[in-house]
């Protein structure tokens, strides 16, 4: 294959994409990737061998999402 056809193929990045989406939709909650400057809540630590002790917990979930996590934010944003 040809590199310009090679190149064509190659999707462009998205991260600026969804910052351009963010930036024109005001009050966006961003869930992606940061870097944390703080450690997890107590709660948290608390029950995270009982999270790991659960072999689906080590599993992809699915696109949509975790029915308990949107759960738990859409209540939180209420």
């Amino acid at each position: 294959m040809h590199d310009s056809l090679r190149m064509q193929s190659v999707q462009s990045p998205i991260i600026p994409v969804v910052g351009e989406l963010i930036r024109s939709n005001p009050g966006t909650i961003s869930l992606g990737q940061g870097v944390a400057y703080y450690g997890p809540p107590p709660e948290a630590i608390d029950v995270i061998q009982i999270f790991l002790a659960d072999p689906e917990n080590h599993k992809y979930k699915l696109v949509q999402g975790i029915a308990e996590l949107l759960e738990a934010i859409a209540k939180k944003l209420q």
